[in-house]
């Protein structure tokens, strides 16, 4: 199965899940499952927005887009995200309101649909970290974090009878909402950075040009720049400062293939390289001592 069959697998999974999820929380009153729904509604949107990357990256890059179609995956993430910080923070207020102003909770069935969600989400999730992609694999850890969130609903369809369940319900609730607001700011940032063309979390930019300066023949870079698409695809450019005896057709030619080989083995497959001549390059601009 190609990847984006398989995230619009878990979509449709998902989206039936969410579904239920809306009418147990209009039937039962409980706030758990209005957070859990909230969390997967933003687990929609990520599915389909994978989906939709997945299928455009396939499309070539035309005279508009020299890139291609990448990066509306990262688009549509920014608007999930401030989406599920403010669904959050909606579901702690009423929560808090509950916790002082108790209601009844009614649990029947809910064993049933806690143990549906801990099914789907626990198949999703290992059916996606067997993926070879690392969308694959990032999609699945949103799966494995909604089957625990799970686990707690079924404590409190089951555990029912021995609580109070008009404190322990908003409680639950905060507490999932709370991990939902925290995992959405860490992505919003992530994604910020991504939209700011900053270097890639993944990509330690010192080292990265330390290795390269240690290849035979280079003495210096600058006006150096490395960004990523859609947290994926990491591109690289650079000036390459090259040493007078390596200033030849053919041992530039093989420096700048070493270069770009030990890029890509970096985690950066892009790369756009212009050799100097070290005598043409003055000493303020190549050191790049602020890297």
């Amino acid at each position: 199965m190609r990847v984006h069959q398989t995230i619009g697998l878990a979509a449709v999974l998902n989206f039936g899940l969410t579904v239920v999820e809306v009418g147990a929380f209009f039937l039962t009153n409980s706030l758990t499952v209005g957070a859990s729904a909230l969390h997967d509604v933003g687990d929609c949107f990520l599915l389909l927005a994978s989906y939709a990357a997945e299928k455009l990256s396939l499309k070539r890059p035309d005279r508009r887009r020299t890139f291609g179609y990448r990066r509306l995956s990262i688009v549509a993430a920014f608007f999930n995200a401030l989406v599920l910080l403010g669904g959050s923070l909606v579901i702690i207020g009423e929560s808090i309101r509950r916790l002082i102003m108790p209601e009844v909770i009614e649990t029947a069935g809910l064993v049933w649909l806690a143990g549906a969600g801990l099914m789907i989400n626990g198949f999703l999730g290992w059916r996606l970290s067997r993926g070879h992609s690392l969308n694959e694999r990032v999609i699945s850890w949103h799966f494995f974090e909604d089957f625990f969130g799970w686990l707690g609903i079924l404590f409190l369809a089951a555990a029912g009878p021995l609580i109070n369940r008009s404190w322990v319900d908003p409680l639950i609730a905060i507490i999932f909402a709370a991990i939902v607001f925290a995992n959405a700011l860490r992505n919003l940032i992530k994604i910020l950075n991504i939209l700011l063309e900053g270097t890639p979390s993944d990509i330690s930019l010192p080292e990265l040009i330390s290795a390269v300066k240690k290849v035979e023949g280079v003495t210096a870079l600058h006006d150096i720049h490395c960004w990523t698409t859609d947290n994926l695809y990491h591109c690289f450019t650079a000036h390459i400062v090259v040493d007078e005896q390596f200033w030849n057709w053919e041992d530039c030619y093989c420096l700048k293939n070493s270069i770009k080989r030990l890029l890509e083995e970096n985690g950066v497959p892009h790369s756009t390289l212009e050799l100097e001549r070290s005598h043409s390059c003055s000493l303020g601009t190549c050191l790049g001592a602020r890297f």
